[in-house]
């Protein structure tokens, strides 16, 4: 009956000598960071939603993102792209005010495919490196999204940066198979006792990167 608690000192001092930031990542911040790889490596959609605010991160990244686009595209700088996102930005190059309709119009739409996607590739396994069938991957790409990296993903959790009560900052990094590696510094916020991924705080270095490799 006892022994339960005769293994938490063990276990205590195995996460204290040996492996504390594995420790930390079981139940603190970086827990909404190896919760989402656990759900992507399960192909489990409802889980992966529960670890990562998905609207809210692409919300903000595609703000940010095709902010930068816009402004590299009037500057002339824009690097080749995708036929039909070319075309999408070229008719939004000439005013990049965050409420210019065009621009409202595009960022709605990525959004949605983009949701679409991330759906799509958790679900169906592609994330995981596991197709299952759920999915096919020519569905997954939209005309506005084609060339987005299907293959294994993989979120590494890093360190924790900062923590005010409920918020901290993590760091983190996602590999990806075909498109590389990616350092992440991520907000993540708790709600009774479960961390969450709510923002990519190191979003526009990411866009820079990206179009800085076309």
């Amino acid at each position: 009956m006892n022994r339960p608690a005769a293994l938490r000192l063990p276990i205590l001092l195995l996460c204290v000598f040996f492996a504390p930031s594995l420790c930390l990542a079981a139940s603190g911040p970086l827990s909404a960071v190896t919760a989402a790889q656990k759900a992507v490596d399960a192909a489990d959609v409802n889980a992966f939603n529960a670890a990562v605010d998905v609207d809210a991160l692409l919300q903000n990244g595609l703000e940010q993102g095709l902010a930068e686009v816009c402004r590299r595209a009037a500057a002339g700088t824009l690097p080749s792209m995708e036929p039909m996102l070319a075309m999408a930005v070229a008719g939004i190059a000439s005013d990049c005010r965050p409420d210019n309709p065009q621009l409202v119009v595009l960022r709605g739409l990525a959004q949605s495919e983009a949701r679409s996607f991330v759906t799509a590739g958790v679900g169906g396994g592609w994330f995981a490196g596991k197709p299952n069938g759920r999915t096919s991957e020519n569905s997954m790409h939209s005309r506005l999204l084609r060339g987005m990296s299907t293959a294994r993903k993989k979120l590494v959790p890093g360190a924790v940066l900062s923590q005010t009560g409920d918020t901290a900052e993590v760091s983190a990094e996602l590999r990806d198979a075909e498109a590389g590696v990616f350092p992440l510094r991520l907000k993540v916020e708790r709600s009774n006792t479960a961390w969450r991924v709510t923002e990519v705080l190191n979003v526009h270095e990411l866009v820079q990167k990206a179009l800085d490799r076309r």
